[in-house]
């Protein structure tokens, strides 16, 4: 599982839902190992939201953007691409 900070996908804009029952309590049912992946100047979702994935997440890592905001995959797209790679199986 790869959890990418800065994209927006059709499940968030379920977003008022989530909010009424909060999905963190079951991070720990999650049993694959888990990638949380975030940019470094990111002001929309900062480190504290990956953090709050991390200590939900048994089997999780965490990897960071250099130079990349929101929008990772705009900012820094050659970095973007090299963390995913790693994150999949050869």
């Amino acid at each position: 599982v790869i959890i990418v900070f800065g994209h927006r996908s059709p499940n968030t804009m379920c977003a008022a839902s989530v909010r009424e029952e909060p999905l963190t309590p079951l991070l720990g049912s999650i049993t694959a190992p888990v990638t949380v992946i975030g940019a470094s100047d990111d002001v929309f979702c900062p480190r504290k939201a990956a953090d709050i994935l991390l200590d939900g997440l048994p089997r999780a890592t965490y990897r960071e953007i250099p130079r990349a905001g929101h929008l990772m995959n705009v900012d820094n797209p050659v970095a973007v691409t090299a963390e995913l790679r790693a994150c999949l199986p050869t």
